[in-house]
């Protein structure tokens, strides 16, 4: 056991330590390890690439957006009845050929084409335009081609439906054209109406929009309407857009039971909407994709303005772009949209771009508002080397919400570089506020680059993921700040004066992984350039979450740099069991959390168990902070947690390099280090560590090689106060060389000063201080127990100090094992072996206690008395009982 110190402490008055024992906040720039790659650090590399320029509005403007699209959701119908436009009754057609000419007469009513006389398709359609009433026309089993290479133009402002005798036997076939084309017979007149049922159109093609069907934008614009349609393999030009469909400004398409499969356009590649009303039911728009050598804007679906309801069916196997020209939204592109997407499974989408980005492979989301309910977002990929970024889900300054989505196995390319990622979804925020929820039961598994990414960049982001589950997803990228590593579960990038919160509430984030240095198995935050982040973590479970090399908080890691940047992390009533940092041959920091540079951290009622730090030399089984500010536990739980238990570890529950360390309420039990606090290790400069409430039970230092300091808790350099506590059955192992002894059973005080206050410390093992160790600068004990503590063999090791002149001051009122624990025994103190304590056990209130038998000779010894004991129990104002226990 060799003691380390992180400086040399200021003498603390006695008479000052025992009257208050007050935690101070102090600031430095003192570390304990080497720095990470990334903030702060002469490792980092040039700050991440920004994604590259999307569509922006102005404040106002947007508002107007918003507003018009509140406007069409207010007026928006079910889908129209065929005919219900019009009093005049429904006429029929019936087409008796399957060639291609128009009206013998083009302002005639009666269907007769012009080349055999028959009721031709062209024919008909033309009909219904000159009657502009209800026409049906029904087609029967056969293929009907537009041979003369010239769409069908529909004007029926009442409404023209062409009906076949299902989709694989009736087929609508363009030949070097378009196939309809829905128009207005001029300046202020009723929009078109067109209804297709159970047919297919296909082989639609234009330089323009609408390879399959163009409704042309109108101030009244017009109507679609598919029930149990195919609209596949048509084309549009290479600057345009919607390969199957394209609509217009205040256009509607309502769609059910319909396929859109096949289709090709630079933009919208099945569907392109713009301006329009939307509503699809069990619509499945599927294999979709870009022109070849050219880049895309939605391989299946791209939709600008439009206000879009869209239940059941499927986005999926649609492709955008390829491996030289980039592609957004592989699925869906959504630029100011505001979209809904009730069970749908946007599946197996592709961006593709060598260099530049490739976002959202199943969504990429542009300022927009989305909404999605059910279903699933799975196995979508965006390949763009190092630019990928939302393998599922791409948000630019945009506001999505998920409710009870099921997302697994999207990727990004596994390249990617800081300011990129996102296996399942990236969020970027830069000037306009970015928002995502994540809730009621949602799921991320299996995706990569860190599973949820978030990137701010001179912007707000604002993310909350509550009652969801995150598992299995990885991190290997080295797509944090600097190319450090990142969080498996969520990533967050936070530069260029802005700012993030974060909050997870109830969830589960398990068995995820990060192997980059410095990256966490669930959630890692990095924060540079003079910005800020909030993280909120409540009523979660983080399990089996771990690192690689170098690993930084297995479950949780937040780094700032030291020129600016800030973070404070919140955590309450959340569960870290069985995480781990770092590996066998890599230094590990923080079995469950770690936290660096300017970090508050304050935890309230949380259950540490069973997480580890390993490597040569590891720090904070459970905990590891060096945040410099202040570090607060109140009713926390820590059990079984380890640093390199069997080498050399710094806090086998926590390791705090912080100005203030406050554990109220705590209990650490069964925890170990390979040397240095079996609980608590702590190393700041001057650092003010206080215990109120709080048990240290059954805790060890040290092993077979290294020799144990501090088994309970091991203060470097500080003030040290413990008031209302219990230290009892903790151990400072010793090694196979006697000539480095163990010390400090319970307590061991390198360098400051050490304040016990109606505390109890028995039980407690080692062969130097079995109770205590001290090469401190004085203290002060006032009404505590120090006494029944033991060497290894058996025998009495009480106190124990490196210079006995700095020997702690008694005020009165203590029991102590031998008179030398103090400078000065006074007259109300007690010196005996035998202070007669119950076992540790649940005697009421939040932490457990040593009972006092009704022998004891600590009963009525106290001064100075305290209001409650450790249990919150009354005491009287004079004579109370020493110790932490009040005989009642």
């Amino acid at each position: 056991m060799s003691i380390h110190t992180s400086g040399v402490a200021a003498a603390v008055a006695s008479a000052l330590v025992a009257a208050g024992l007050a935690l101070t906040t102090f600031t430095s720039t003192a570390t304990a390890a080497t720095p990470l790659p990334g903030p702060g650090s002469s490792q980092g590399s040039p700050p991440p690439r920004a994604p590259s320029a999307a569509p922006r509005l102005s404040a106002s403007r947007l508002a107007q957006v918003r507003d018009r699209q509140r406007r069409i959701s207010a007026e928006h119908t079910p889908a129209p009845k065929f005919g219900a436009a019009s009093s005049a009754r429904v006429q029929r057609l019936t087409v008796t050929t399957t060639d291609d000419s128009g009206l013998a007469d083009p302002t005639g009513t009666r269907c007769l084409d012009a080349a055999t006389g028959a009721c031709s398709l062209r024919a008909a359609v033309q009909t219904a335009n000159n009657r502009a009433v209800p026409v049906r026309i029904v087609l029967a089993k056969a293929t009907y081609s537009l041979s003369s290479g010239t769409e069908l133009l529909v004007t029926n402002p009442a409404g023209t439906s062409i009906v076949g005798v299902g989709s694989a036997r009736s087929v609508v076939e363009g030949a070097g054209s378009r196939v309809f084309h829905e128009t207005t017979n001029g300046p202020g007149t009723a929009g078109p109406m067109l209804y297709l049922t159970d047919l297919t159109v296909t082989a639609g093609s234009t330089p323009g929009s609408g390879g399959g069907v163009w409704v042309e934008e109108g101030n009244s614009g017009g109507t679609l309407v598919l029930d149990g349609v195919a609209i596949s393999g048509n084309s549009a030009g290479s600057s345009s857009g919607g390969g199957g469909i394209a609509t217009q400004e205040n256009a509607h398409l309502y769609a059910q039971d319909t396929t859109i499969i096949g289709n090709v356009a630079r933009s919208g590649g099945g569907l392109s909407t713009t301006w329009s009303d939307v509503d699809l039911t069990d619509v499945d728009i599927t294999g979709n994709h870009s022109p070849a050598s050219s880049a895309g804007d939605g391989g299946g679906w791209d939709n600008s303005y439009g206000v879009v309801a869209m239940h059941g069916g499927s986005i999926s196997g649609n492709v955008a772009g390829d491996d030289s020209h980039y592609g957004d939204g592989g699925g869906l592109e959504d630029r100011f949209g505001s979209v809904t997407l009730s069970g749908v499974h946007v599946d197996h989408n592709t961006s593709h771009s060598a260099d530049i980005d490739g976002r959202g492979a199943g969504i990429d989301a542009e300022s927009d508002q989305l909404d999605v309910t059910g279903g699933t977002i799975s196995h979508n990929h965006a390949l763009a080397g190092p630019t990928a970024s939302g393998g599922g889900l791409a948000l630019y300054e945009a506001q999505a919400s998920l409710h009870h989505v099921t997302m697994a196995g999207d990727t990004v390319d596994p390249s990617v570089s800081a300011g990129s990622g996102g296996g399942a979804i990236y969020v970027y925020a830069n000037g306009n506020i970015t928002q995502l929820t994540i809730d009621r039961g949602s799921s991320i598994a299996g995706a990569n680059a860190g599973a949820v990414y978030a990137y701010a960049l001179g912007g707000h982001a604002d993310v909350e993921i509550d009652s969801s589950r995150l598992t299995g997803n990885a991190e290997a990228s080295g797509n944090g700040a600097g190319d450090a590593g990142c969080g498996g579960a969520v990533c967050a990038l936070v530069d260029g004066y802005s700012a993030l919160n974060l909050t997870m509430s109830g969830n589960t984030v398990a068995a995820n992984t990060s192997t980059g240095d410095g990256g966490s198995g669930g959630v890692t935050v990095w924060v540079t350039g003079e910005s800020l982040a909030r993280v909120h973590l409540l009523h979660s479970l983080f399990h089996l979450d771990s690192t690689g090399a170098d690993g930084f908080g297995g479950a949780v890691g937040v780094h700032t740099d030291i020129n600016g940047s800030r973070a404070s992390i919140r955590s309450q009533s959340n569960t870290f069991v069985a995480n781990q940092a770092g590996t066998p041959s890599t230094t590990g920091r923080g079995g469950a959390i770690g936290l660096e540079s300017v970090t508050m951290f304050f935890d309230r009622s949380s259950t540490f168990a069973k997480n580890r730090s390993r490597g040569p030399e590891s720090w904070g089984g459970a905990v590891y902070s060096e945040g410099f500010e202040a570090s607060r536990f109140t009713g926390s739980a820590f059990t079984a947690n380890s640093a390199s238990a069997s080498r050399i570890g710094h806090g086998g529950a926590v390791y705090s390099n912080d100005a203030g360390a406050t554990f109220t309420n705590v209990t650490m039990n069964r925890n170990r280090s390979g040397e240095y606090g079996g609980g608590i290790d702590t190393s700041f400069d001057n650092a003010r560590v206080s215990l109120v409430g709080s048990t240290l039970s059954n805790n060890v230092a040290g092993n077979g090689t290294t020799s144990g300091a501090g088994g309970g808790i091991y203060v470097g350099d500080g003030v040290l106060s413990i008031e209302s506590s219990t230290v009892t059955g903790n151990r400072a192992a010793q090694s196979d060389n006697p000539g480095d002894p163990a010390a400090g059973g319970g307590i061991l005080v390198a360098d400051g000063s050490l304040g016990l206050r109606y505390s109890t410390v028995a039980g407690n093992v080692a062969p130097q201080g079995g109770g205590l160790y001290s090469s401190a600068s004085g203290g002060a004990f006032l009404g505590s127990i120090v006494s029944a503590n033991h060497t290894a063999t058996g025998g009495e090791s009480d106190c124990s100090y490196a210079v006995p002149v700095d020997r702690a001051n008694s005020v009165g009122g203590s029991v102590l094992g031998r008179a030398g624990c103090v400078a000065g025994v006074q007259g109300t103190d007690r010196v005996t072996r035998h202070p007669r304590l119950s076992a540790l056990a649940d005697n009421g209130g939040p932490t457990k206690t040593l009972a006092l038998a009704r022998t004891s000779p600590a009963i009525g010894r106290g001064v100075l008395c305290p209001a409650t004991d450790q249990r919150g129990r009354h005491r009287p104002p004079s004579h109370c009982d020493a110790g932490a226990f009040e005989l009642p």
